[in-house]
């Protein structure tokens, strides 16, 4: 076992937080690995709580060795391994570094870091990027028209009219509006609300 190693579990022995969280951990794991054998998170990084302390083992782990994790800085492995909890394996990089890590090792499922643009052409930059949990990037354009689009279906399936007029839906309002049809008659024919009607009809000077 290394120098390391060796400070890092007899550190504080008599405290409780120390002695719990290494009875989680399974040394003989392959490469040098220290396996977290305790909870886990979907992407198969050790979780820990206990007496005010709540998040990643391999962090906690990372803290318990080097006393503290810079601030703005993230806890990686260098051994790719996310149950890895061996302070050895472990240093503390920046958010680039933490991606450019997941990128060059595939662990990225959406490995969009260098994209320029989304698929459907919209380019990822300033206000148009979203990002997720995943750390992975999205177009704020695509996900409105998709969030417009589910709420559209919801709509339909609740038999609720969409708030947005059609262009087809707005002539035909005018054309009735035109051969005298009062503006209640043409909300009840078009299923759309009087205030709607009276607003398509002011837009179109009727």
């Amino acid at each position: 076992m290394s120098d390391l190693a060796e400070q890092i579990l007899a550190d504080r022995p008599g405290h409780a937080r120390q002695r719990n969280f290494w009875q989680f951990v399974d040394k003989s794991g392959p490469n040098g690995c220290w396996i977290w054998t305790g909870a886990k998170n979907r992407g198969g990084y050790g979780t820990w709580s206990q007496r005010g302390f709540r998040g990643l083992a391999h962090r906690w782990s990372y803290a318990a060795s080097h006393r503290e994790v810079p601030k703005g800085l993230f806890v990686c492995h260098h051994c790719d391994n996310p149950p890895c909890v061996n302070p050895e394996h472990l240093y503390a990089g920046t958010h680039r570094q933490n991606m450019d890590d997941a990128v060059e090792r595939g662990r990225m499922a959406n490995a969009n870091t260098y994209k320029t643009h989304c698929k459907n052409g919209h380019e990822l930059v300033g206000d148009n990027v979203l990002s997720r949990r995943d750390s992975s990037r999205a177009c704020r354009i695509c996900a409105r028209a998709r969030t417009r689009e589910f709420l559209r279906r919801r709509r339909q399936e609740a038999g609720v009219a969409s708030p947005y007029v059609t262009d087809v839906e707005r002539q035909k309002i005018c054309d009735l509006r035109r051969a005298g049809t009062s503006h209640r008659r043409i909300a009840r024919m078009t299923n759309r609300a009087l205030a709607t009607v009276q607003r398509v009809l002011k837009g179109a000077g009727l």
